[in-house]
């Protein structure tokens, strides 16, 4: 892409930053930012982007875009990478919450504290009705693929054990997640003349 001028950048980015966001002020604001700034500040990938037309957003679509903004930038300023506070804006912010949480667990190795810690944290999300949104989706996916309903209780016991022994949803099909999906599956399975009972061993071990 051939090299803007100044004032097309400007342009540039004021359009995408009002696309994006549907904040005038905050559009005029930023248009002289960096890419990078932009793209830290904002989560808006400006780089070799064209100009786009000014998209037409229906006031009643104010809210939408203002908690939006508002999300992302929360889920900045707790931690979260731009990927991920792209990813959780949408949700709300003591979900965006217990995401980071999730993730920080993640990166820590899988033993006896770890175990417990995640336990105490299921049992706290789940009181709460605060599930960070990956395991929801993770439960939703393994139920689907049973032909259960998405909400059925043997998708969440078993990303329970998967989130307890350190399961990661970045890479599902990689050599240790699948090994740790399999032994999962031998130990927690659904009562075949209840779809709602699940049987399931307290204890699963690591999969190295």
């Amino acid at each position: 892409m051939a090299n803007l001028s100044r004032a097309e950048r400007y342009k540039r980015n004021y359009r995408i930053l009002r696309n994006t966001y549907n904040d005038t002020e905050l559009a005029r604001k930023a248009r002289t930012w960096s890419d990078d700034r932009l793209y830290k500040e904002l989560g808006v990938n400006v780089s070799n982007k064209k100009t786009p037309d000014l998209k037409y957003i229906a006031p009643k679509r104010d809210a939408y875009y203002k908690r939006k903004l508002d999300h992302f930038k929360y889920a900045r300023s707790i931690g979260l990478s731009v990927n991920k506070a792209k990813k959780y804006r949408k949700y709300s912010k003591t979900r965006i919450k217990s995401s980071l949480t999730y993730n920080e667990q993640l990166s820590k190795p899988t033993n006896r504290t770890t175990r417990e810690q995640r336990a105490k944290l299921w049992g706290a999300w789940s009181k709460d009705d605060n599930l960070p949104p990956d395991i929801e989706a993770y439960a939703r996916k393994i139920n689907r693929e049973l032909g259960n309903d998405d909400y059925d209780k043997y998708g969440y016991v078993f990303s329970y054990y998967y989130f307890l022994e350190g399961g990661t949803l970045d890479d599902l099909d990689s050599a240790k997640n699948r090994r740790l999906a399999d032994r999962i599956e031998k130990m927690v399975r659904p009562d075949p003349f209840d779809k709602y009972q699940v049987f399931y061993k307290q204890e699963v071990e690591i999969v190295s």
